[in-house]
């Protein structure tokens, strides 16, 4: 029986980190590929090609990061450092990503985009932190 619950939790957390390496991947891929005549650019118009929009997407890319890296960090620590862990690591992800950015050709670094990225942070971290404190996380 112990076994099992072991495996159990052995496959969660492979899992957790599969789909967490897998995001940081694509998230690297969205940030820092050229985006002029690519997909990057076409799901950009798709939504409409504005700053709001594209500030959105960063919003939403970086709260679905903070979230998995949380999971997979909550797999070995308790709720509360991993929170705070997956916050920091992200809040300097994203500031690296768009810094990097500028090495990029077509692309730019921006200080709304950096805003965006750290709103997704901050909206998961807030949301995980009432869920913790509220004994559900």
């Amino acid at each position: 029986m112990i076994g099992h619950a072991m495996n159990s939790h052995s496959r969660r957390a492979c899992l957790s980190w599969a789909l967490t390496s897998v995001w940081s991947i694509l998230l690297c891929l969205l940030v820092l590929t050229p985006s002029r005549g690519t997909v990057i650019h076409d799901i950009s118009v798709l939504f409409g090609g504005s700053k709001w929009t594209d500030a959105f997407g960063h919003t939403v890319l970086f709260a679905i990061q903070t979230a998995l890296l949380y999971w997979a960090l909550a797999q070995t620590l308790p709720g509360m450092p991993a929170l705070i862990l997956s916050v920091r690591v992200l809040l300097f992800f994203g500031t690296v990503l768009e810094l990097a950015q500028v090495l990029i050709p077509a692309r730019g670094s921006s200080l709304f985009d950096l805003s965006a990225n750290w709103l997704g942070v901050a909206i998961f971290g807030v949301w995980q932190q009432r869920r913790i404190e509220q004994g559900q996380g």
